[in-house]
């Protein structure tokens, strides 16, 4: 078993070069800084310091390489630490959000600035996980709060509050399109189909809304976990893919191949949502509703 305590003895002497010196700061004897050393050698199987003339310490080649490994560890640990005490001497509590890459990128990156002057007690994470597994998140305790899209049957047991409709829209190449404004769902049949993979909880309702316009079986061509790499492939003529509408504006600047693809049987509207658990909630109501408000901003700038 690895113990830490060993590896953060070794560093105080690899840094000073002294053993006494070592066991000075650290407030324990000499023989209990030696005691440490050789058990830490033992376990390795290798001696970590030489002695010089000058009565110095010196890594060996191994006290070396596992000093370049634990010294940044430690400051890591280190800086950890100390910004979990600011946290609690300043009263900020840090709020964990769990979504899909797309709506953290679009929706939540470029709100969470203006969150922080709405709500200046409360830093937050963005956790970025599958549709299905934003559910499970917020259910485990792993993160706080969830942003997802209704309906979705694995959050019936949380408490949803609904922000705003949304709907994904097909995109293609401009070389694909005919002079026709509005195209025949069947199109999708004609050119690769560039989507979420099958097994997603969003090709669940894409196909139950194909099967309903006569395209039985229809599948991806090319599966990704990502909406932005849909539009990336989309650009390089690889198909037609299927994205939010909030990302036409952001992705049309990015790529400026892409169109949108109008066809006469459009995806059914769903819902942005917040979740978090029904009961026990740690949040204030009005941290909810400033993430309400600023998402539905997000979503009125990338719509005008």
């Amino acid at each position: 078993m690895i113990n830490y305590n060993h590896y953060r003895m070794f560093c105080w002497v690899a840094e000073t070069e002294s053993m006494s010196r070592a066991a000075e700061i650290v407030g324990v004897t000499d023989s209990a800084v030696s005691h440490t050393i050789r058990a830490l050698e033992s376990q390795l199987g290798g001696k970590l310091f030489l002695r010089t003339p000058a009565k110095t310490l010196k890594l060996t080649l191994l006290g070396r390489r596992v000093f370049e490994r634990m010294k940044p560890a430690f400051e890591m640990i280190d800086r950890a630490d100390r910004e979990a005490k600011l946290l609690v001497e300043s009263n900020i509590r840090a709020v964990s959000v769990a979504s899909i890459h797309g709506i953290i990128e679009h929706l939540l990156l470029d709100t969470s600035s203006l969150l922080r002057l709405r709500q200046p007690k409360y830093t937050f994470r963005f956790e970025s996980c599958s549709l299905r597994d934003v559910a499970q998140y917020v259910r485990s305790g792993r993160t706080q709060l969830g942003i997802l899209l209704t309906p979705n049957g694995d959050a019936s047991d949380l408490k949803t509050t609904p922000v705003a409709p949304v709907r994904e829209v097909f995109i293609a190449h401009r070389s694909l399109l005919n002079t026709a404004k509005t195209h025949p769902i069947s199109i999708l049949k004609e050119h690769p189909f560039v989507c979420l993979p099958h097994d997603s909880s969003s090709f669940l309702i894409y196909s139950e809304h194909f099967e309903r316009h006569g395209l039985i079986g229809l599948i991806p061509d090319i599966e990704v976990r990502q909406m932005n790499l849909i539009a990336n492939l989309v650009q390089k003529k690889m198909g037609i893919g299927v994205i939010f509408d909030f990302m036409l504006r952001p992705f049309a600047a990015r790529y400026p191949d892409i169109r949108l693809l109008t066809v006469d049987a459009p995806l059914p509207q769903r819902q942005i949502a917040i979740v978090e658990p029904a009961e026990g909630a740690l949040l204030e109501p009005d941290l909810i509703e400033t993430l309400h408000e600023k998402i539905l901003s997000a979503l009125e700038k990338l719509s005008g």
